[in-house]
């Protein structure tokens, strides 16, 4: 998936700054610079995310108390959502550095990404390895 949100940033970009720069009257309140920023800044903060639950995930799965695992769980969305909120404060009180349009659209890349993964294992079920062990668990 980070592969994924990493083309996403990509074609964002392009597409963004294709746009604002050929139709300035449409998009006259976005500037290229914050827009970049702010979409840069966006599918890092999906990435880190990304990673903070994967590892969250996997060492939930690791924990043998059921109450531990879901207070743990539960910390680290506290913690990934204050994480959010702190990069979306940043975000408008520096307007002139990091784009709210594009944060907002690099927040969104990573929703995007997990729905184009699961579409790629839809169609390709056979060509995903899972984990050593995570089926046993399930």
């Amino acid at each position: 998936m980070l592969v994924i949100i990493s083309i996403l940033f990509l074609l964002f970009c392009a597409a963004g700054l294709l746009i604002i720069i050929n139709v300035p009257f449409i998009y006259d309140f976005v500037k290229p610079l914050p827009y970049s920023v702010g979409l840069f800044t966006g599918c890092l903060l999906s990435a880190v995310k990304l990673v903070f639950i994967h590892s969250s995930l996997a060492r939930v799965m690791d924990m043998e108390d059921d109450g531990k695992a879901k207070s743990y769980a539960s910390l680290q969305a506290i913690l990934r959502l204050f994480g959010t909120m702190a990069v979306m404060l940043s975000a408008v009180l520096f307007p002139e550095i990091i784009g709210v349009f594009g944060l907002v659209i690099g927040l969104v890349s990573l929703r995007l990404a997990a729905y184009i993964a699961g579409r790629m294992i839809n169609r390709h079920p056979d060509s995903f390895i899972e984990d050593e062990g995570v089926g046993e668990r399930l």
